[in-house]
């Protein structure tokens, strides 16, 4: 790579450093939640109407004693939860996708993307809801374009939408996650049984700010998408597969004015595709453009191949 490619994928970012794009590619779950939570909370005081962002506080087992080991469960990362995090905060029309699977017949499963249709409470919290306060809903009702319905015990071939009039319309409600042992810190686990320490939350996560591991194989069309991997910093210890990282979070657009890379240290640029696996990749690479070479010519096609190998894009 050169400055000048560097140069063009950090133009718009640079140039327009405060525009919000419609979804974000980032390296940490951390930083996914809060561009989430940033960008839900400014598209609802934007609105017109404004619109309100519900806050779903987790729950957890609780006893008159057991409020330290509350806390430090709240204190656990989503990641140690299976994704499930200690807050969710939605709003009616937002993006959210599920992480796990509900029904795999149905098109439920894990990471399969929807948007918030209504949030229903008990009646028991109207009150509590209208004076400020945030307690947990009762369900989520999410549209998910993907479900194809909850297919019957007796019969596979018939189908149960639980809104009819609104067939892509799902119910969501709260779960029990429960971690993996190891993942629990031993003091907890001296003063509470494992069966105690779960995580009762929606399995649903806001869906605009996603990882690059996540958004691999995705193809965001007509939509502007930002791209901060927290490259800026020329200390920063690199991943081995940073190459790769960035491959596949700078390819999800599909235009290059569409793309909003944030800025790229030039010595952590200099040191991209520097590993031993990128030189065995490119070794690789150029074994395989030998072959296909070789191959094609033995059957009338060299001078075909040849052009479509040394293609190069137009900027």
């Amino acid at each position: 790579q050169t400055e000048d490619d560097l140069e063009k994928l950090t133009f718009q970012r640079r140039h327009f450093h405060d525009f919000v794009t419609d979804y974000g590619i980032h390296y940490e779950n951390e930083a996914c939640s809060m561009y989430n939570w940033k960008q839900l909370w400014t598209e609802c005081k934007s609105s017109t109407p404004v619109k309100r962002m519900y806050v779903c506080k987790a729950s957890y087992h609780s006893t008159d004693s057991n409020q330290p080991i509350v806390d430090a469960l709240c204190a656990l990362p989503p990641t140690k939860f299976n994704f499930a995090p200690d807050v969710l905060c939605v709003s009616e029309g937002c993006d959210v996708r599920l992480v796990k699977n509900m029904s795999v017949a149905a098109g439920l499963v894990g990471s399969a993307s929807g948007k918030v249709a209504k949030v229903i409470y008990n009646n028991a919290d109207v009150e509590c809801l209208v004076e400020g306060k945030n307690p947990a809903p009762y369900c989520i009702v999410v549209d998910f374009p993907g479900f194809q319905g909850f297919p019957s015990k007796k019969d596979s071939s018939v189908r149960t939408f639980p809104f009819p009039e609104h067939p892509q319309w799902v119910p969501i409600y709260r779960e029990k996650f429960r971690p993996m042992r190891r993942d629990v810190p031993s003091y907890i686990l001296k003063k509470q049984d494992m069966k105690y320490c779960y995580r009762e939350q929606f399995p649903l996560d806001l869906s605009r700010h996603i990882t690059a591991h996540r958004a691999q194989g995705q193809t965001l069309a007509n939509c502007t998408v930002s791209v901060d991997l927290g490259l800026d910093n020329p200390d920063r210890r690199l991943p081995a597969d940073i190459g790769a990282i960035i491959y596949v979070a700078c390819t999800r657009a599909t235009q290059l004015k569409n793309l909003f890379v944030s800025p790229i240290h030039p010595s952590v640029w200099e040191k991209l595709g520097q590993s031993s696996d990128d030189s065995e990749r490119r070794a690789a690479e150029v074994k395989l453009k030998d072959m296909s070479l070789t191959f094609a010519s033995k059957h009338g096609w060299y001078t075909e191949m040849k052009e479509e190998l040394d293609w190069m894009p137009n900027y």
